[in-house]
């Protein structure tokens, strides 16, 4: 933890904690039970695994799409051909 965001952890019993954390020019006090801690973080982890499938999904659909338009010529810019027009004494 960086030295602005400062954290000291002390047990309060076999199963909990008390946290005070510095946060600059606050400093907040809270507990946790460690039972909870244990659930968030395996919520917070199937929660992060249920995002990344759901990203990888869109990107394979992305990837897809790209592979359509590879297929079918398609491109992501229109080439402009400039032509130069004749001289003539009305461009002079």
């Amino acid at each position: 933890m960086s030295l602005e965001n400062k954290m000291i952890a002390t047990r309060l019993s076999s199963t909990s904690i008390s946290v005070e954390k510095t946060i600059p020019e606050t400093t907040v006090t809270q507990e946790y039970d460690l039972k909870f801690l244990l659930s968030q973080r395996e919520a917070i982890t199937r929660q992060a695994e249920e995002f990344a499938e759901a990203r990888q999904k869109e990107l394979d659909e992305v990837e897809e799409l790209i592979e359509q338009c590879e297929k079918l010529g398609v491109v992501d810019e229109v080439a402009q051909v400039v032509v130069d027009s004749p001289r003539s004494p009305l461009n002079e």
